[in-house]
């Protein structure tokens, strides 16, 4: 539900005393990510000293809040498929003989 979503997000930036209610802090809908609801939060601070902290504390902010409403963020997921003969050649063989377990010699 991207209005819930973009509702959870804008509480938790007007919430946060170092963001100016003017002009006012803004949540758009951007559109679909491979892997995600695409967000952009714009806020203003009074002081180019306040950013980086006003960040943080949004990011932190924003993501429990998230979490306590039940919004899950997408993290992308890969498959990753390995041929053992094209792995051994990339990264060497395992040497069985006289080396003890878990020895890689690339030099082999």
């Amino acid at each position: 539900d991207t209005d819930k979503a973009r509702d959870v997000m804008m509480a938790a930036v007007k919430a946060n005393p170092l963001a100016l209610e003017i002009p006012p802090p803004s949540v758009f809908f951007l559109g679909f990510g491979d892997s995600s609801l695409d967000f952009e939060i714009m806020v203003f601070v009074a002081l180019p000293a306040h950013r980086l902290r006003v960040l943080h504390e949004l990011h932190s902010a924003i993501y429990q809040s998230l979490a306590d409403n039940h919004i899950e963020i997408p993290f992308p997921q890969r498959d990753l498929h390995l041929k053992m003969s094209e792995l051994e050649g990339a990264i060497g063989r395992q040497s069985v003989e006289g080396r003890g377990r878990g020895h890689w010699d690339a030099a082999e």
